[in-house]
């Protein structure tokens, strides 16, 4: 079995909503991020990923680490993807918009997260997450 390690955040707007993204010939919903280069560490490769599909520039004050989770991975057989998932904060999100091998994006409300087919690794250690959130 193959295994890829990636970096992907976790965004939400001023309404609470989290920003998921699907890539092209894909199915499922994702955090926006991507595969760690060579010699990026995670923080690096979360600020490439997300300037490269969204055109978001973050800074790494704005960022917290969330932990990191072992999954399937979605879009490629045989393959396992080991996550280190961020949370993204206070951060001007006007500007977004999806590039390169990004299809579709979308800002999931509590009334609706259920609509998604969710990628593994956002729904086992994210969704969770950002529930509890949604609880005041």
């Amino acid at each position: 079995m193959n295994k890829i390690t990636i970096a992907s955040a976790m965004i939400l707007n001023t309404k609470n909503e989290i920003l998921l993204v699907r890539k092209k010939n894909s199915t499922y919903f994702q955090l926006p991020g991507g595969k760690v280069n060579n010699n990026e560490n995670h923080f690096e490769t979360l600020k490439r990923e997300l300037l490269e599909e969204i055109q978001l520039n973050i800074d790494e004050s704005k960022c917290v680490f969330l932990g990191s989770h072992e999954t399937e991975a979605v879009n490629e057989k045989n393959t396992r993807v080991c996550g280190n998932l961020f949370e993204v904060i206070d951060t001007n999100l006007d500007n977004i918009q999806i590039q390169n091998e990004i299809e579709e994006m979308a800002w999931i409300n509590h009334s609706n997260y259920k609509n998604y087919k969710w990628a593994h690794l956002a729904k086992e250690f994210i969704l969770p997450i950002w529930l509890k959130k949604q609880i005041k």
